[in-house]
């Protein structure tokens, strides 16, 4: 019997020569049929919808084999799209509504009246409506740690406290894995039928170890203050399975983002994007391809989060970036590689361009930087380009919590 190292390294997917494909990520409202079909005339084959809850309501809290109400439905708030759930997050059980913004089904309708395909993006880990539901299953931060310099009033914790990454609840525990199941899963039912199905944020939130790098993503809860139960690094892997389960007909592409680079600790230890830490040599990198590569072994198509504004790979500084055209292709294309290249630190085998999607920040963002950047993964090799003119926000503001054990 294969152990499950040796069972990554023998999984393959067939590679070679592909057509680049390009596609949109566009919210309902940009999404006219206007837009589409100038889209269309540009090359763009796929129009992808973002969807998130829009509102989510406890409305009840389970207590022996009583339920104890919490709060009013809300569904009414969204009449097109709802999921009602009880949810069981270990000894913990809820009921809840998730509620989502009308118009997706509107938009869908005129994708295909465009006569262009057609994919459904998932935010998974940066929920602000489930932050407010459930505050206390955020991702936390280490106090002092150097993500501090990011923040001029940053708060520090003490034994009651826990600093939380807002609004970030990765599924990578117990709690949060079960709560974006029950979200995901269901709208199968509601939605029309895609041709893709995005996952984006699988992994842990921004500066999970405390360096303050936005790609650090690693882990959720790192240091003593645990405020939720760990599943293991096959949570993302469990996630893409059950949502593959419940869509059945599209495909399922799991958007990843990769770890740091070795010159982001910086000269002395003192600065760069980690600022200090030597995430690169340390868990960083061995975990995310624990994390990695039970995904990759049942995903031929792998998206990879090319952010090069939010993750700085434009400039020097977040504050004084510097986005002028190819500003940040040489990141890009070393980027797509180090997923491809040979690494001791995984156990599965490298991930080639051929199956990649390189997903590009385009809102807000002049044409040129857009083009040059699409032009970058086109040279990397990767079989296609998912443009966001829909925002993909990658920040998180610190916040101070109660914590008990």
């Amino acid at each position: 019997m294969l152990s499950i190292p040796s069972l990554l390294a023998s999984v393959t997917f067939a590679t070679g020569a592909v057509e680049f494909s390009k596609s949109a990520l566009l919210t309902p409202e940009q999404a006219t049929a206007e837009r589409i079909a100038a889209l269309a005339a540009e090359g763009f084959e796929t129009i992808v919808l973002p969807i998130a809850p829009d509102a989510v309501t406890r409305l009840a809290e389970k207590s022996g084999d009583e339920w104890v109400p919490t709060g009013l439905d809300s569904h009414a708030r969204s009449s097109e799209l709802f999921v009602h759930a009880d949810v069981a997050m270990g000894r913990r059980a809820s009921r809840i509504c998730f509620g989502f913004r009308d118009g997706l089904k509107a938009a869908a309708a005129r994708v295909r009246e465009g006569g262009l395909k057609l994919g459904f993006w998932f935010e998974v880990a940066r929920q602000p409506a489930l932050a407010e539901a459930f505050p206390d299953l955020l991702a936390s931060l280490r106090s002092g740690a150097p993500w501090t310099r990011r923040f001029e009033n940053a708060p520090a914790d003490d034994s009651t406290h826990v600093i939380k990454c807002w609004p970030w609840l990765p599924a990578t525990s117990l709690e949060t894995l079960v709560l974006h199941q029950a979200w995901i899963c269901p709208l199968a039912k509601q939605l029309p039928l895609a041709d893709f199905v995005f996952l984006n944020d699988l992994q842990g939130g921004p500066s999970a170890c405390g360096c303050g790098n936005l790609q650090c993503r690693w882990i959720s809860d790192y240091g003593e203050k645990q405020t939720s139960t760990p599943t293991g690094p096959d949570a993302a892997a469990r996630l893409v399975e059950s949502v593959r389960t419940a869509f059945l007909r599209p495909e399922i592409v799991p958007v990843w983002t990769s770890e740091c680079e070795r010159e982001d600790t910086g000269e002395g230890g003192t600065g760069g994007l980690c600022g200090g830490i030597p995430c690169y040599d340390s868990a960083c990198w061995r975990v995310m391809w624990e994390q990695l590569d039970p995904v990759a072994a049942k995903s031929p198509v792998i998206g990879l989060l090319l952010a090069t504004k939010s993750f700085e790979r434009s400039g020097s500084d977040a504050r004084e970036s510097d986005d002028r055209p190819g500003a940040a292709t040489p990141w890009i294309g070393r980027a797509i590689a180090a997923l491809g290249a040979k690494d001791d630190r995984r156990a599965g085998p490298p991930i080639a361009a051929e199956r990649l999607l390189a997903v590009l920040e385009g809102a807000g963002r002049a044409e040129g930087v857009v083009a040059a950047e699409v032009a970058a993964t086109k040279a990397a090799g990767v079989r296609g380009v998912v443009v966001a003119f829909a925002p993909l926000d990658q920040g998180f503001e610190p916040k101070l919590m109660p914590f008990g054990k």
